[in-house]
């Protein structure tokens, strides 16, 4: 039996640092009044402040911490992945090479978490 593929409509927000992630969270600056993210893929290999230091920052924090993230890496390290549930992420992906598995790696996780998966549509702030 074929699998039907379902695209979702998504808005993409894509910050290059980890700095940068934390001011789309706090909406400062251009991101004021925008809502929070439904879903938060994150790199552990961020510069400036490492992916597993946003991730501290988000699951610690309480306006942030029902965000489901998915921690997204090269690296296949075990560590790397301990820390990360640790700190409570929802999903550790390590990101295939190729473009198209890529995408389509995106796209499962896009289904999951927003055509399967039963996640809080909460703004604390609205």
């Amino acid at each position: 039996m074929p699998s039907r593929i379902f695209c979702v409509a998504t808005q993409l927000t894509i910050a290059s640092t980890g700095e940068m992630a934390l001011s789309i969270l706090a909406r400062e600056g251009e991101y004021f009044g925008k809502p929070l993210p439904d879903l938060i893929m994150l790199d552990l290999q961020l510069p400036k402040m490492s992916g597993v230091d946003v991730l501290r920052h988000i699951k610690t924090h309480p306006r942030f911490k029902h965000i489901p993230v998915i921690v997204m890496s090269n690296s296949g390290a075990v560590h790397n992945i301990l820390k990360s549930y640790q700190l409570h992420a929802n999903a550790y992906v390590i990101k295939p090479v190729d473009l198209a598995k890529f995408r389509d790696a995106i796209t499962l996780i896009e289904q999951f978490f927003f055509l399967l998966a039963s996640v809080p549509a909460l703004d604390i702030d609205a």
